[in-house]
């Protein structure tokens, strides 16, 4: 009589018990599988958008700019980096970035300080397919972003690689 007490207090050590312990554990194989995939799908979907690298570069161009506005004398600065397919808003006491492609909602800004003893000329730059580099320049009375022409920077690289005529 004991013996059918004991039995019937542990399920789980009966074969009904052991056949629910291999349903849960292979449930939780299944639950965690798709946890993980949902997971890798996230990163990757992460990784495509350009929301971070647009957040670096609007912050890192708004510090520049304030940096440029505290400097004393004249400075010019070249800003280099990858800028292929970002469009460039310099207004509003603001530095906007965004993709052609992207909707509103994608744009990521972030402010500058602007002074009113040196005017600041709002631009919009716009890097289609080049990769090529913004140039901040402070003079006396205001300061400038421009977009170096593709003209000039063919004409140096053809002048540098052509070969020079030796001194006689």
């Amino acid at each position: 009589m004991v013996s059918k007490e004991k039995e019937s207090t542990s399920v789980f050590c009966s074969n009904r018990g052991m056949s629910h312990d291999l349903f849960f554990n292979i449930f939780e194989l299944v639950l965690a599988s798709i946890i993980l995939l949902a997971l890798l799908y996230f990163i990757n979907d992460i990784s495509e958008q350009t929301i971070f690298e647009k957040n670096f570069m609007a912050r890192d161009l708004a510090l520049l700019i304030n940096t440029i506005y505290a400097a004393p004398g004249e400075v010019k600065y070249n800003y280099n980096e990858n800028m292929e397919g970002f469009i460039f808003d310099f207004s509003d006491s603001k530095v906007e970035i965004k993709r052609k492609q992207d909707d509103e909602s994608a744009n990521v800004f972030y402010p500058f300080a602007k002074t009113k003893n040196i005017p600041f000329s709002d631009k919009r730059l716009n890097y289609e397919k080049e990769i090529v580099k913004i140039i901040f320049s402070k003079s006396a009375d205001s300061v400038d972003i421009t977009k170096p022409s593709t003209i000039n920077t063919d004409i140096a690289s053809s002048q540098q690689s052509k070969p020079r005529a030796k001194d006689s």
